[in-house]
């Protein structure tokens, strides 16, 4: 169910939450946490060109929906090899996610890089606009396609961080998974680099803050997954602290309490104000959801990056990705 949720999430959010009583979450260092641990401490200041970036939902850019129809229209590059103003050229797409359900917590750290032919849109253009939800939203890639510039690109941050992300020929698409955790740092900005090409993106990807907690409260214990209670009509999810990224990505993914079969999704990409109530109508339109439905909560906190393509002058689309994945059960 897991790798459903996040196929069809893509690719950009995820909270899971499991038990009934409050619990008190560690802030000390921990594995699965990262540097910076999942507490951030003193903000940086925030290194996003674009500032809030909006257009991403769970700002999922998922590269790997390779087979998504590409609907955008080709910016052809100017005669000079340029790209047109504004066109994007390429995707970075990193997510830290913890799976939250089961004992120990488990990471899930990927990064993917594309870098393609430009084109007029925005990976992120299937999101709903900032502060609102949509029902059963339809992902797009903006390029099914990218450009070989070598067997290796790498996300750099100083001498000691570095995330491998070896060719994929099929897509030509740089991934790396399983990432070791250590290499995520909170609120840092990193390079991308594809050395045999003599490539360069200074400050490519900017990670967001990490959580100090969460409401309804986490409980890493597998005992108590899809059991928490989501009500329907107060669906509300909060999380602290708050303002250290460019939004909240809020996935309910949602199955038959008697199949287990997925019947649909609650996206919303809401401001990082620390706490947001799912509108009632998103459980009932177009076709409601029946009590005791299970659920998949995904909450990731997004920041979104846009740099300038040395290769075209077009612009680098990067979406950094931190949070949980929980479960629940709809209540009315």
């Amino acid at each position: 169910m897991v790798s459903y949720a996040w196929t069809v999430a893509l690719h950009l959010g995820c909270t899971w939450s499991a038990g009934i009583e409050d619990i008190v979450l560690d802030t000390g260092p921990e594995d699965w946490q990262g540097n910076g641990e999942w507490r951030d401490g003193n903000p940086l200041p925030d290194s996003d060109s674009d500032g809030d970036a909006d257009a991403d939902g769970d700002a999922d850019a998922d590269v790997d929906a390779d087979t998504d129809a590409d609907s955008d229209v080709d910016a052809d590059a100017d005669a000079d090899g340029t790209a047109p103003d504004g066109a994007v050229s390429g995707l970075i797409d990193v997510l830290y996610n913890v799976n939250a359900y089961v004992s120990p917590p488990a990471v899930e750290f990927t990064a993917n890089a594309r870098l393609h032919d430009p084109m007029v849109g925005s990976w992120l253009s299937w999101m709903p606009p900032m502060g609102t939800c949509q029902r059963d939203p339809v992902r797009t890639a903006l390029a099914s396609t990218g450009n070989s510039l070598g067997s290796w690109a790498y996300l750099n941050l100083g001498t000691t961080t570095s995330i491998a992300m070896g060719l994929n020929s099929a897509t030509n698409t740089y991934s790396a998974a399983a990432v070791d955790a250590s290499q995520w740092v909170n609120l840092s900005s990193y390079t991308l680099s594809i050395p045999s090409s003599d490539y360069d993106a200074p400050g490519a990807l900017v990670t967001p803050g990490g959580f100090d907690d969460f409401s309804p409260a986490l409980n890493f214990d597998p005992t108590y997954a899809l059991s928490i209670p989501v009500s329907a009509e107060a669906a509300t999810f909060g999380w602290s602290p708050a303002g250290v990224s460019d939004g909240v990505s809020i996935s309910l993914m949602v199955m038959s309490g008697e199949t287990g079969m997925p019947v649909g999704e609650v996206h919303c990409w809401v401001p990082d104000t620390g706490s947001f109530t799912v509108p009632p109508t998103m459980f009932y339109a177009p076709v409601p959801f029946a009590a005791y439905d299970l659920m998949y909560i995904m909450l990731h906190r997004y920041t979104v990056t846009y740099t300038e393509n040395p290769l075209d002058g077009g612009l680098i689309e990067a979406v950094a990705k931190k949070g949980l994945t929980g479960s629940g059960v709809l209540m009315p």
